[in-house]
């Protein structure tokens, strides 16, 4: 009996996935309900269930939470992403910070998400929760007392403090509550680390390629900036740990989960690695986890402060990724560094706004924020494979187009491409990507581009694709002639 239930879903998932490569179903379809799905064919409910199941895992199908499942289409194989290899042994390498601010275009520092979806890394407004939000920030509103309009701990409201910490015990992530400091955002925890541990004219690992935010953030602050090359796993350790020997950098700058723009993590041995590394040549490690918890898997992939027992890391993240930015709410770990990191935050500010905290803590604390994460990760696994689909049915046949198990970018590479000059073309039709090179003191990647999948793919944001792609074509016309 067993068998004959095992092939049969197996039949049924395969009568399926000839349908969709007849194209009687095409991509973003609704497959049927399970339970009508188990009339029709006169099956049990574990049957169909496993038929859907095996669908999704070959790639033709994909779940989403309350809806059921939609039609997919797997990518045709495509070789694993090239990261350059460079030395970066020598800290003359590294630019300096007057150099890296070149590199950062002032067209991309006012940028409004709703007129510009693929630029900025974030949500589209159908995924903000902004009802739960409201109702959590007007009831913490309601039982405010005095004390929470006047200034406030300069580590953050206990009571988002606390929640925090219960928050991520729950996925799996001890925390102690008397290390965490709430900050403005991830970006804000990031800086104040880097005040912290470091001073002017240190030198800070990254890995490459690195968002352009933390970039802008080293220069600024008068750090010099060492890229390391990433690798297909993971980052080049052997080069990191002889940097560290030759006493070449003073920190690392790294993102372990869903790096922006790559969207690819590091393996867990090399969390482990990186873990120990930090303690072995007493190096501290501020990492930037703002994108973990926009997990495709459901379950929160450890970050490399998970196998640090003795503090070296600064864990930092925030609810700009996962809930809104505008709410301006992040934290970080301090470890060992509690005092310098202390002594930062109440020189530079005497607390956050205590009322938007209470409301953050209200909203983790009624669970909204866990089933809104179980929505939104259930969404974004969907947009990501329609962007994918979508991207792959219109650029170039040697386009490469990354493949995130999380997060909300996408990093497209196409061979011969200026991206500096697709931008530039893009933002006449008032269309806005990132170009490769912002991600980068080296100018490595000019034939990559970064495009943000956080909103559905709607016929305007089609339109605005298909608009990049004559683009693109256009320009590799000029290049081959």
């Amino acid at each position: 009996m067993a068998v004959h239930q095992h092939a049969k879903y197996k039949t049924l998932a395969n009568d399926i996935i000839d349908r969709i490569q007849q194209q009687q179903l095409k991509s973003g379809d609704k497959l049927p309900s399970l339970r009508q799905f188990c009339i029709q064919h006169d099956i049990s409910m574990t049957t169909a269930i496993r038929c859907f199941e095996h669908v999704e895992h070959l790639g033709f199908a994909i779940a989403v939470a309350k809806k059921g499942f939609f039609v997919s289409l797997p990518l045709n194989h495509q070789k694993p992403e090239n990261f350059p290899q460079f030395n970066g042994k020598k800290a003359k390498n590294a630019l300096k910070p007057s150099t890296i601010k070149q590199l950062i275009s002032q067209r991309l520092i006012n940028t409004n998400a709703q007129q510009q979806p693929l630029s900025s890394g974030q949500l589209g407004a159908s995924l903000v929760d902004h009802k739960s939000i409201s109702a959590c920030f007007n009831r913490a509103l309601r039982r405010s007392q005095f004390q929470h309009f006047s200034y406030g701990d300069p580590r953050g409201n206990q009571q988002l403090r606390q929640a925090i910490t219960r928050h991520f015990a729950s996925k799996g992530l001890a925390l102690n509550t008397e290390e965490i400091m709430i900050s403005n955002g991830c970006i804000d925890a990031v800086a104040l680390s880097i005040e912290a541990i470091t001073k002017p004219g240190d030198t800070i690992a990254v890995s490459s390629p690195c968002y352009n935010g933390l970039l802008q953030l080293i220069a600024l602050t008068n750090r010099y900036v060492l890229e390391v090359p990433s690798t297909d796993q993971g980052i080049d350790l052997d080069q990191l740990q002889r940097l560290a020997k030759e006493q070449k950098i003073q920190a690392c700058l790294l993102t372990a989960n869903y790096q922006n723009p790559t969207g690819h993590s590091l393996p867990i041995e090399q969390k482990k690695l990186l873990a120990n590394f930090a303690q072995q040549y007493r190096i501290p490690i501020i990492e930037d986890d703002v994108y973990g918890e926009l997990t495709h898997s459901g379950a929160l992939p450890l970050p490399i402060k998970y196998w640090d027992h003795d503090g070296w890391v600064i864990w930092c993240s925030s609810v700009s990724k996962t809930l809104s930015p505008g709410l301006r709410i992040g934290w970080l770990h301090s470890g060992r560094f509690y005092e310098e990191l202390l002594k930062q935050r109440f020189i530079k500010t005497l607390g956050i706004n205590e009322i938007t905290q209470l409301g953050l803590a209200e909203y983790i604390n009624t669970g909204l924020y866990a089933k809104h994460l179980t929505k939104v990760n259930s969404y974004l696994k969907k947009q990501i494979s329609d962007y994918r689909c979508f991207l792959q049915n219109i650029l170039p046949n040697d386009s490469y187009i990354s493949s995130p198990k999380g997060g909300t970018v996408l990093w497209i590479k196409v061979p011969k491409l200026d991206s500096n000059q697709l931008m530039i073309k893009c933002e006449l039709d008032n269309i806005y990507i990132r170009p490769g090179d912002l991600f980068s003191s080296r100018r490595l990647y000019k034939n990559f581009f970064r495009i943000n999948a956080g909103w559905p793919l709607t016929e305007d944001i089609k339109k605005q694709l298909i608009i990049i792609q004559k683009k693109i074509i256009i320009q590799l016309k000029k290049t081959n002639q």
